[in-house]
């Protein structure tokens, strides 16, 4: 069973119609599961972000 989804904060009682498509695609997304969730990130990509931090702000 589906959990049911957020109801989209800037959709107003009366929408016009762009307003509904950009709403229903949106809905889309979200009962698709492509909003909030990511692939897990790699390691190597995890060392790179590191390495970056460090270059940015230094090492403690």
């Amino acid at each position: 069973m589906s959990k049911p989804s957020p109801q989209h904060p800037a959709l107003t009682a009366n929408p016009t119609l762009t307003e509904r498509e950009a709403f229903d695609a949106w809905q889309r997304h979200v009962d698709a599961g492509r909003i909030g969730r990511r692939a897990a990130p790699d390691p190597a990509r995890l060392l790179r972000h590191m390495r970056n931090e460090e270059v940015l702000l230094g090492r403690r």
